[in-house]
């Protein structure tokens, strides 16, 4: 997605996910949001109360995104990048 601002392109990605829910096209949303989550939580110049924030979405939206399409392509990347991030 070609969207500099990062609130907009986390916006849209949702609604993408949300919309086509069952599709590919949502699923393959659903997984640049968690990813997008992961990066804003990368982030040395986030927030530390928002790295919280963004850590914790990342987790559940990765999490929902594996149990969702458990045998697609990217869900042992998924779970590869589940187990590496903090369990707090």
């Amino acid at each position: 997605m070609l969207i500099d601002d990062v609130r907009e392109r986390a916006e849209r990605l949702k609604a993408l996910s949300e919309k086509f829910a069952d599709t590919d096209g949502g699923l393959r949303g659903l997984y640049e949001l968690g990813m997008l989550k992961v990066r804003l939580w990368q982030d040395p110049e986030t927030d530390q109360q928002d790295k919280k924030t963004y850590l914790a979405q990342a987790k559940e939206i990765l999490s929902s995104f594996g149990k969702k399409c458990p045998d697609c392509v990217l869900a042992s990347q998924t779970q590869k990048i589940l187990e590496r991030l903090p369990q707090e």
